[in-house]
């Protein structure tokens, strides 16, 4: 690449990188059919519905983001579950283009993949100097297997700005300017904003490179106005979200998980680091291990690859060797720091022997950490702390006196190889689902809710919940609301509303008369009943309603889709 004009190289690296990112994307969806996706239920179809729902709020009525439709009558179901806000803000501009959930989603799918080649690129590029290393650490951070283990949650796999964070936090503390604090400020907000998990991640990482930027900065009075105030902006957002979340905490199961997630015990320490070398089965070569029970579910597959680890292992010898390099240097301690903190934390509250770990008491002094449950998502840090390791063991071929063509080519041969190692050729799904429609129902509630003239309350059967241990389907009902944005009763997430679950083993009682009772108490307009309920019950349910004279029937199909309305 030295032959090149460095805009023309630039150009050219960030072309590739888009390419890749839509070959990696076809796991996720069609890229002729933007409405497609692999998963259209669970966790999929519940964040497809957040970042539907606080878009909408955002364009309507700000201030009632966290007052999501599902779970009716309890308020602020949003707050059961990840906000994405900073998704959804930049969803506002994507929306009005798709026709319907998912179009927003995958696009914000690939800009996660893109963004993060791009940010990794600019961040190695400038604190190195290789453009060799800023595209391995573009290609790495971008498409490290841990962005596929998170398939289904947009707000885990969405760590794209995480590099530009760290890049303008060195920049302002060098140079304490508006831009660059600005661009601090904005980034920060952008990540911090798409989940608690990333928000407190990212806040560890920047911690972290601020103390590394410390040695080699001196700070003086000019840096604390405008890094007071950039600290005032990036806070300020996540309070206001804070007192919400607190709130509903003492009023759903959310609660319990918290106090319970600090005793219970986590990973095996003896095999859980032998996850960041071992390829799950979803890899080329993780398919070709007979027996391999390392797959993208259970939050076990936590996999760098051979090929970074050991440029990783370069880069560290090489950066102690040449200790006169006193920012190389530093690089290195960032990386290892990172390396060790990030496993650390990983590990959980408990090991598996019982120990008591580190984030154990973390969370004594800090309970909010108790709700990051999943502390294997911590490795975020440590995959950065590989990206950095492993920037460094190619940036050594700068120094070398080797021919550019000959540096250029090993760098080549390193990303190939990576990508070989990483790309999922097996994953647990038959292929991305064709175009989403919705179902008769939720056009029935569409069409009924524009007729009278408002928001309308409606409940769905069958209902999931009460049947299946983890009920993704009852996802399904929230995704369809996107449609209509009508309050319904169903709702599926990482916790309930206090009283929620006793509500609804009343009414799935119905056609029982304390059943119909209840949903005129909970002022339920409603009923609908799907084809998936069976004939008999659906029967029962409709003469009982005639009989007590509880309403009218709106809509009946001869599929067996039924809607009942109370009066």
């Amino acid at each position: 690449m030295d032959h090149l004009k460095p805009a023309r190289a630039t150009y050219l690296v960030i072309f590739g990188f888009l390419v890749l990112s839509l070959v990696f994307c076809r796991r996720f969806f069609n890229l002729t059919d933007p409405n497609s996706h692999a998963m259209m239920d669970g966790d999929p179809a519940l964040n497809a519905w957040v970042l539907d729902w606080v878009t909408h709020a955002l364009t309507r009525s700000p201030a009632a983001i966290l007052e999501g439709n599902a779970f009716f009558p309890y308020p602020r179901s949003i707050a059961l579950t990840e906000h994405m806000l900073s998704l959804a803000t930049i969803n506002v501009f994507l929306s009005p283009f798709g026709s319907g959930p998912w179009f927003g989603y995958n696009v914000l799918i690939f800009l996660s993949y893109f963004g993060s080649a791009v940010g990794g690129f600019l961040l190695v590029r400038e604190w190195t100097g290789s453009i060799r290393a800023a595209v391995w650490a573009g290609l790495f951070w971008a498409f490290l297997f841990f962005r596929v283990h998170h398939m289904s949650h947009l707000q885990i796999l969405s760590f794209e700005w995480m590099p530009f964070c760290a890049l303008f936090l060195v920049r302002a503390m060098r140079e304490p300017s508006f831009k660059n604090w600005g661009g601090f400020t904005l980034f920060f907000l952008l990540q911090a904003l798409v989940s608690w998990y990333l928000a407190v991640i990212t806040s560890i990482l920047l911690l972290c490179v601020a103390v590394c930027a410390f040695a080699t900065t001196t700070l003086g009075r000019h840096h604390l106005l405008p890094a007071m105030g950039a600290g005032v902006l990036c806070v300020g957002p996540l309070a206001a979200l804070a007192v919400p979340y607190a709130a509903i905490s003492h009023s759903s199961s959310l609660a319990q998980r918290f106090a319970s997630a600090i005793s219970e015990r986590g990973v095996n320490l003896g095999t859980f680091f032998f996850h960041y070398v071992f390829p799950p089965d979803a890899t080329l070569i993780g398919s070709l291990i007979p027996g391999n029970r390392h797959w993208v579910w259970g939050e076990n597959t936590l996999y760098v690859g051979c090929v970074p680890l050991l440029l990783a292992a370069v880069g560290t010898v090489a950066a102690f060797k040449e200790r006169r390099n006193y920012h190389g240097l530093h690089l290195l301690a960032l990386g290892v720091g990172l390396v060790i903190i990030g496993a650390i934390l990983s590990v959980g509250f408990v090991s598996g022997g019982g120990l008591k770990l580190p984030l154990y008491y973390l969370a004594l002094i800090f309970p909010a950490l108790g709700g990051l449950r999943a502390s294997q998502r911590f490795s975020l840090l440590i995959y950065f702390g590989v990206m950095l390791l492993s920037s460094l063991g190619l940036a050594q071929l700068d120094h070398r006196e080797w021919k550019p063509r000959v540096a250029s080519m090993i760098t080549a041969l390193a990303c190939a190889m990576f990508l070989f190692e990483v790309y999922p050729i097996k994953l647990p799904y038959d292929g991305p689902h064709p175009g989403f429609e919705y179902s008769v129902i939720d056009q029935g509630i569409d069409s009924i809710q524009k007729q009278m003239g408002r928001r309308v309350a409606a409940i769905h059967y069958p209902i999931h919940t009460l049947t299946e241990a983890y009920p993704t389907l009852e996802a399904t009902y929230m995704l369809g609301s996107t449609l209509h944005h009508a309050f319904i009763v169903n709702g599926f997430s990482g916790a309930e509303p206090d009283g929620w679950m006793g509500d609804l083993r009343t009414y799935d009682e119905i056609p029982d008369a304390r059943a119909f009772a209840l949903l005129r108490k909970r002022h339920v307009d409603l009923i609908c009943l799907h084809r998936e309920l069976s004939i008999e019950r659906r029967n029962l349910i409709v003469e009982r309603f005639k009989e007590l004279g509880l309403g009218d029937v709106l809509l009946s199909d001869a599929a067996g889709n039924v809607i009942l309305r109370l009066l």
